[in-house]
């Protein structure tokens, strides 16, 4: 007789418990109560992630909706990185969704996934779990999005502070920028000939363009 999610029923008496149970058997082959509200149990972090991925593997395969392979690819990554997260000895995945909470986002989630990441990368990693929090608000499993509220400027000093769309630039050009080792400029120098080196050796501390270099003009004051 214990309900989806529900807890053991008790009664005072056997003969009670008894009766109970002939009238649950009677109205469950008769269908007389299929309308009762059965409510849906607590969600785990981790179930609720399962959850999640297989609506978005579904929201993949519909070919009219705007949610491809890689940014599937990229969520089950980013989301399952942070089930894995430790939190007082605990997983993350092992806590109930109910009980996530703004404290958390803001003192645990951020700082663990900006430890050892850009920026930007961090931000991924918290956008694509915000999202995630949207479909369990939508389930009944959280009252609120608590990692949207968490970004919130009413919440003063105690807050999540994503990177502007400056810092996103500058991450991007840094990635962009090519790199060269210490050895590749040596091999280059051993075949350039002497007189041009020390134009080479300009342009690598400088960087700048071939152009540039060309219009620079010996300072005569």
């Amino acid at each position: 007789l214990r309900a989806i999610g529900g807890g053991e029923l008790t009664f005072k008496s056997k003969p009670e418990a008894i009766a109970a149970a002939k009238d649950a058997f009677t109205d469950w082959m008769d269908g007389s109560q299929v309308d009762i509200d059965v409510p849906e149990p607590d969600w785990s972090v981790d179930h609720a992630v399962e959850k999640y991925l297989e609506m978005a593997e579904r929201r993949c395969d519909d070919e009219e909706d705007r949610f491809g392979a890689a940014t599937l690819d990229a969520q089950t990554t980013h989301l399952n990185l942070i089930c894995d997260m430790q939190l007082g000895g605990l997983r993350l995945g092992k806590r109930w969704v109910k009980n996530l909470n703004i404290d958390l986002m803001v003192d645990f989630l951020w700082p663990k996934l900006k430890r050892g990441r850009g920026s930007i990368t961090a931000m991924n990693y918290y956008i694509d779990f915000q999202q995630f929090l949207n479909y369990c608000v939508i389930r009944g499993q959280l009252k609120s999005n608590v990692a949207r509220d968490a970004r919130l400027k009413e919440n003063g000093d105690h807050r999540v502070m994503l990177p502007s769309k400056q810092d996103k630039s500058i991450e991007n050009l840094e990635k962009s920028i090519g790199r060269i080792t210490p050895e590749t400029i040596l091999r280059i120098f051993q075949h350039t000939a002497p007189q041009h080196r020390m134009k080479l050796k300009f342009a690598i501390e400088t960087g700048l363009r071939a152009g540039e270099q060309v219009a620079l003009r010996v300072y005569d004051k």
